[in-house]
């Protein structure tokens, strides 16, 4: 008698696309986590700079003249980069009683994380130019209002 053993070629398939959605599977969780991680150390970022903008406009008293470029200059910011997004502002309104973090350029989803991000740092929120208005844009804007400001 000859016996033959192996594996049929139905069975390598299987084997090959169970491995194949394990995979596809492991690129999606790294992918999300990821883009979280990003969006977690970008906040971080963004309320070090508003410290740091505390720390270094009491001595003045207000914020007038307040720019990332003015940051970037007294060594209250490493660079001009925006953390998240892609581009950004920190200003002062005329009444110089508080400031805003302004960033603009971000994905829809990058918008929603940070709208339901809860921050002990800022006033209150404005996305699109609406106090807590819907992230419904191919490219939004969100704005942090520290200090009384409002513009």
């Amino acid at each position: 008698m000859n016996q033959q053993s192996g594996r049929s070629l139905i069975e390598i398939l299987g084997v090959l696309t169970i491995g194949a959605v394990m995979i596809a599977a492991a690129v999606s969780l790294y992918t999300s986590t990821n883009q979280r991680q990003q969006r977690v150390i970008a906040m971080e970022k963004i309320k070090e700079v508003v410290k740091n903008t505390k720390t270094l406009m009491a001595y003045s008293g207000n914020y007038s003249g307040l720019s990332v470029g003015y940051l970037v200059n007294a060594g209250a910011l490493s660079s001009d980069k925006p953390p998240i997004g892609t581009a950004w502002e920190v200003a002062s309104p005329t009444s110089t009683t508080g400031f805003s973090v302004n960033i603009s350029g971000l994905t829809q989803d990058e918008c929603k994380f940070m709208k339901t991000t809860k921050v002990d740092w800022a006033d209150y929120l404005k996305v699109n130019e609406v106090r807590d208005g819907p992230c419904d844009q191919n490219s939004n804007i969100v704005v942090f209002m520290i200090d009384g400001c409002d513009l």
